[in-house]
Order: structure tokens, then sequence, then C-alpha cells
């Protein structure tokens, strides 16, 4: 008896040894830009094979015989991941990074349904990290260039103006009619201006650009949105990178970030400088970012993320020239501008906070809040402009996915709520030397705006699928006239009729290689300050938003013979309520709903692969072009009539080429970008001229210990020498006898070189 309780004993000693070796491995995959679960996710054990799949909701489960394991996880479109598990791992929470020679299988954010780019009924452009890194960092212009169907004119480091489809382009001095987010956050005031050149690019992991109004979810601008993720942490990971580049003009930049990566956290901080004496006078340019992003992953459906983000910049303004000046020296600055040193100096910080919670496997709920300040302060020749603005808001969606069935039906409904505080004050630029004197003017305007919008999916097979969005606006302006001195109160109200947009699309995937949509959408694009506003700073009561509808029929393909990757559309908008800012002073403006607007055109953008497969040398060659044939059906301006002129601002041809080499660490980056001449006056009596313009990047790349990754690079700009207009300013006005300023001189040949070291603490089964 007693010899069978001791075999008894042994017998289930020996299996509680084996049973603690096996455990459950349980968790969720998920795109770790927009927290979106991935379908179809590989989870494997890398010694036996055995996997499994993860479901709809990202979520997987595998039995595990071992005490610990290395697992990997893969997807197409996504980075391949390697970890160690062991049985005393809790619940998983795996975001993956997007793998760019898969872009048209990445899930994007264009109408916040879980869309792969390859689906989605648009246009829709995305920039990666690595498309972000094959130049310098300083500034967003060259990329934001690539994309067919957008310009940005750059005539300083702080000095944009982009243009998506021509709509932007009669803006004077920024960019305006077109949206922006940062993870969420509006970058947009108010008014509808939009500054992103502040926004430094080392802490950026991808940018989304929405051409059009194809997305009811982020305001249904004319222009479409610019939608920017900040960088996270790779899983499972700690790393810490250290960059710093100089180049010519005195160009210095230095970029510091650590990152965090975690099953309970993923943060991410990054400190940057960028200094720059200018290639022009009185262009010196100085700018501090700091910036902190992450998420704490609370239980198994839960997720709070977080965003700070200061800028401080002085950047001194150098401002537009003649064609005289232009062409003999396009080094000085205007006259008046370097007579009085003129500059902006600003402290821009942006916070928000949002949670999201999945309720169940259908339900998906979203919240955010976020705010912002901004203080500036602008030497201008004609007077001195102190400036600040608190804006704050929410933004609010809910989601509804079906469980799977022959058909599909998702559904989003969400709110936005943006309130925005803006004061100016003028005062007296005296002798025009810089020096404050008194003050000549003291305002403040309320902004109020309001975004309540919806978006269904109707899926009718796995590759057949119509979309409809809605988004019905509200905006108000409360301008106060706190200046007393005058004996006049120019205060007043204003606000825009209600604006419904709704949008179309129909999306067919003929096979696995090629899709096809069709879209109609409305969109609109509310008046700026200086457009609500008479010359003598009055409320003007008959200015109208500008709005339109767009039409637009395209189709996409990847991998065709496993080498090219091509998408292209054709589309045409009708613009009506066209607006118009007239200037009457050198610091008044006057707008004015002046007409319609067509605008015709075709994009198409393409890469190839010269040597598919090959496992140690990629060749691949990129082409994007633009047609545009933007014209004025109805614009009468006073006397002058331009009914059938080409759009001010705007090339009717812009081609794009390019070649990317890497072979064993070595890297070449080589492209070229040509721009047609555009009309600089609405009457067309002046062309800017056509011009080409070539850069080129080469950079060496070494991994020490596993853990190391060291990179030298240097690039050459414009290799061509050629003269252009970075920036044109249209319509430019003559003042006191002096010949119109149109132009901002771009840059000439020009340098940089730098070094970037990087160490990532590995987990010890990855030594």
């Amino acid at each position: 008896m007693m010899r069978q309780l001791i075999l008894v004993f042994v017998f289930l000693f020996g299996m509680s040894e084996v049973l603690s070796g096996q455990f459950d491995l349980e968790g969720v995959i998920f795109d770790k830009q927009h927290n979106e679960p991935i379908v179809g996710a590989q989870i494997a054990l890398t010694e036996s094979g055995e996997y499994t799949i993860s479901d709809e909701q990202g979520y997987f489960k595998l039995y595990i015989e071992k005490e610990s394991a290395l697992v990997s996880i893969n997807h197409i479109g996504y980075q391949t991941e390697f970890f160690e598990v062991t049985a005393s791992t809790e619940y998983l929470k795996i975001g993956l990074s997007v793998f760019v020679d898969e872009l048209q299988d990445i899930v994007i954010t264009a109408s916040s349904i879980r869309e792969k780019l390859f689906n989605e009924p648009s246009n829709t452009a995305v920039l990666t990290q690595k498309d972000l890194s094959l130049g310098l960092d300083e500034t967003i212009v060259p990329y934001l260039n690539q994309i067919p169907g957008v310009f940005m004119h750059s005539g300083a480091l702080n000095t944009n103006r982009i243009t998506i489809r021509g709509i932007g382009a009669r803006s004077l001095f920024s960019t305006a009619k077109l949206k922006a987010y940062l993870n969420e956050i509006p970058l947009t005031t108010g008014d509808g201006e939009t500054t992103i050149e502040d926004i430094d690019l080392a802490g950026i992991e991808r940018v989304e650009v929405i051409k059009g109004p194809a997305s009811s979810v982020y305001g249904a601008g004319l222009g479409g949105s610019i939608n920017m993720s900040m960088m996270r942490s790779p899983y499972q990971k700690t790393t810490a990178e250290s960059q710093f580049s100089v180049g010519s003009f005195g160009l210095i930049r230095s970029s510091n970030k650590v990152m965090h990566g975690s099953d309970k956290l993923n943060i991410y901080g990054q400190y940057s400088f960028t200094g720059n004496d200018g290639y022009r006078e009185n262009n010196d340019y100085t700018r501090h970012n700091g910036v902190v992003n992450g998420q704490v992953f609370i239980g198994k459906q839960s997720v709070l993320s977080f965003l700070f983000q200061y800028v401080d910049l002085k950047a001194f303004i150098p401002s537009s020239i003649d064609s005289t000046d232009f062409a003999e020296d396009p080094r000085q600055a205007a006259f008046t501008w370097n007579k009085t040193k003129g500059f902006e100096d600003y402290q821009r910080t942006m916070g928000g906070l949002s949670f999201r919670q999945d309720i169940n496997k259908n339900w998906i709920f979203n919240i955010s809040g976020f705010s912002s300040y901004f203080d500036s302060y602008e030497v201008r020749p004609f007077n001195i402009l102190d400036e600040n603005s608190l804006r704050y808001g929410f933004r609010s969606t809910i989601r509804y996915q079906s469980n799977p069935t022959k058909l599909r039906y998702h559904i989003l409904l969400g709110a936005e709520y943006f309130n925005e505080a803006y004061g100016w004050n003028t005062f007296e630029n005296i002798d025009r030397l810089g020096e404050q004197g008194i003050l000549l003017s003291e305002n403040e305007e309320l902004r109020t705006n309001v975004n309540i919008f919806t978006e269904s999916k109707l899926s009718f097979s796995k590759r057949t699928f119509l979309k409809f969005g809605l988004n019905i606006n509200r905006t108000r302006y409360k301008y106060t006239d706190l200046f007393d001195e005058d004996l006049i109160d120019f205060s007043g109200k204003y606000a825009f009729k209600t604006m419904a947009s709704p949008r179309l699309a129909l999306s067919h995937e003929i096979n696995k290689q090629f899709n096809g949509f069709v879209q109609i959408s409305h969109g609109f694009s509310p008046p700026s300050l200086e457009e609500t506003l008479t010359p003598d700073g009055q409320i003007n009561p008959d200015i109208q938003p500008e709005r339109g509808w767009n039409f637009e029929l395209g189709f996409k393909g990847k991998k065709i013979k496993e080498r090219l990757d091509i998408s292209a559309s054709i589309y045409s908008m009708l613009i009506k309520d066209l607006l118009v800012a007239r200037r009457t002073d050198d610091d008044q403006f006057v707008g004015l709903n002046a007409g319609k607007t067509l605008h015709d055109g075709l994009e198409l953008q393409s890469s190839f692969s010269v040597l598919p497969n090959n496992e140690n040398v990629s060749l691949t060659t990129m082409l994007g072009y633009t047609f545009s044939d933007f014209r004025f059906l109805d614009f009468v301006d006073g006397d002058a009539d331009y009914r059938g002129n080409k759009l001010t601002g705007v090339p009717p041809h812009v081609l794009n080429v390019g070649a990317h080499f890497e072979s064993e660490g070595i890297g070449l980056f080589l492209s070229g970008k040509y721009v047609a001449s555009m009309p600089m006056r609405d009457n067309n009596s002046i062309y800017s001229d056509d011009y080409f313009i070539m850069d080129a990047k080469v950079s060496y790349n070494r991994t020490f210990f596993k853990r190391l990754d060291v990179q030298v690079y240097g690039g050459l700009r414009n290799l061509t020498n050629s003269t252009y207009a970075g920036m044109i300013l249209v319509n430019a006005g003559s003042f006191g006898g002096n010949a119109p300023r149109y132009y901002y001189p771009g840059l000439p040949i020009n340098w940089y070189t730098g070094l970037s070291i990087k160490y990532t603490f590995l987990p010890k089964a990855l030594y």
C-alpha cells in the first residue's frame, strides 16, 4: 500500500513539473500608429513552427508546452517582430510598425473606419519614416512636393504655402483652406490657417495626405487634410538615438530621442534644435522642439494616449523681392524688411489626452481633449504685431462594426468642438527701425467651430464596398474692438450658415493586384480673419465660405509582376463663392466672393522595383506626375473680367522622378523635380519661369553587436544650381512707385552631412 502511495506521489509531482512548463499565450496585435487591430497576423513559435492567426479584434491564443519560447509575429505590410515569452508572461499588447515595401497594405486613417490604402476609395498619399529619411529632416517641403497634386511653396523655413489641387493657391503668406492634425489634435486655427513647418520631422513616423474633400471625419475641407502621426517605440525595445548635421549657410541641426515599448507602456521623448544663418540677408533662423508622446495600456480593452509638444522659434524675415533684384542679386532682402530687421518670435505649446475603449467585439469608443497656446511677437516695416491665442476642444467617436457575414456594415458617429480666443495688438514701428511705439489697435476674436460627422461602410462582398459620409459644420466669429482712442467701436458677431457636406464613394477590388474607385464629395473652406473684415475693421456681413463639389475616378495597382506599384486618378472640382483677398494697403486686405473656378486634374504615381526578390541589392525607381487645368469660370473683380483665365499660383505640370539604391548598408537616393511656369496675376499677364532641380543623398549604415546602429550621410541639393522661385506672391501689389515684389528666391546648390547613432536595448533572447 505504501509503495502505491509513493508511486502516486511521484507521478503527481512529475505531472506538476510538466504542467508548470505549459501555458496559454494570449494577447492582441495592432497597428501601433493607430491602435487598430490587425486581422490575420501570424503568431508562430520559431522552434516548432506551430502558429495561430489573430482574429477580427487582433486577438490570439497559442498553447506553449515549454517554460519559455521565442515567438515571431508577422503580417503583410508590417515589420516582423521577435521576442521571448515565459510562463509568467501576462496578456500581450503588440504594436507592429509599417513595412514600407508593402505600403499599399497598411491601415490608414482617412475615414477612421479601418481600411487598407489599396482599398480606400480616394487618392490618399502616405509618407513613411523611410520616405522622410531620404533627405535632410529640417523641413517637410521636399517630401510633400513628391506627392502628385500637392505643391508647397517655400520662401524660407518659416514662410510656406501648401496647395492641394489648387486649393489655397490664393493665400498670401501662409497655408489656408486645408486642415492638419497631429495625433488627432487640430493644428489648424479657428479661421483656417495651418502651420506644420515647425513640427520636427525627426519625431514623425507617418504623414497621410487626403486630397480634396475626401474625408467627412476631418472637416470636409476643400483642400483636404494632412494627418501626422508621432513616433512610437518598437515592441519590447528601449532605444536611445542621437543625430547631428551641418551644412551650407550655417546649418546646424541636432536631434536626441529616447523610446521604450512594453505591454504596459509605450513612450517617446525628443528634443531637437535647428539653426541656420540663411541664404539671404535678414534670414537667420533658430528653432527648439520638445515632445513627449505615449500610450498606457489599461487592462485588455483600454488605451490612454497622451501628447505634449513645445516649439520655440525665432526667424528673421527677408520677404519677397521684385524681378530685377531676383535676377541680379537674389540674396538680398526686401529693403524695408532689411532696414527694420523684421522677424517673428513665437512659442507654441500643445497637449492632448485621449482614451480608447473596445466595448466589445462590435463597439469601439474614442474621446480626446486638446489645448494649445500660441504667443507671438512680429516686427514688420509698417507696424509691430503682438498676438496670442488659446485653443481648446474635444473630439469623440463611436464606431460599430458588424460580425463577419456575407454582408458587412460599419458605421462611425463623431463630433469635434473647437474654441479659440485670439487676441492681437498692433504698435507703431518708430521710423521703421524696429522700436515699439504707441498702441495702434487692440483686438480680440472668439472663434467657435463645431463638426458633427458620420461615415458608414457597406460591404457587398469581400471585394466591393460603398462608403457614405456626411459632415455638418457650424462656424461662428465674435470680434471685439478693444481700442478706445479712435472713439469708434467696430465690434460685431458673424455666423456662417450651417454647412452640410456629403460624400459617396465606391471601391471594387478587381483582383489581388488592381482596385478601382469612384467618388463624389462636397467640401467647404471658411474665410480667414482678414477676409471677414472690411478695410476699416468692420465685420463684412456678405462674406461666405468657399464651397464645391469634387468628382473623381481612379485605380490602384500593387506588386504587378512583383515589380510595379501604381496609382492614378482624374478629377473635376467646381468651386463656388471663390474668396479673393484684395490688397488695399501695406497691411490691409478685403475679402470678396468673386466667382467660380473649375479644377480639372490628373495625378499619377508609381514605383518600380528593378531587382525584385533580391535579398542583397535593392533598386527602386519612382515617378510622379501632376496635370492641373484650373481656370476661372466666373470671376469679375471690379471692372476686370477674368473668365477663362488660368488660376494663379498653380503650375500646370509637375514631374517628380527618383531612384533609390541599397546594398550592404550603402544607400543612394537621387531625385529630380520639374515645375512648369505658372501665372502670377489673375489677368495672366506675368508668368514665373519653369525650372528643374536635382537632389542627391548617400548614406552608409553599420550595425555593431546587434544593438548599435551607426549611420553617416551627406547630400547635395539643387545639383543643377538652377535659379528659381521657391515661392511666389500672387497678385503682388505696387506701392510708392516701387515694382511689385513677386519672388522668394530658392536655394542655389548646397550641401549637408551628418552622423546618427542609435543604441537598442534588446531582450536577452535576441542578443
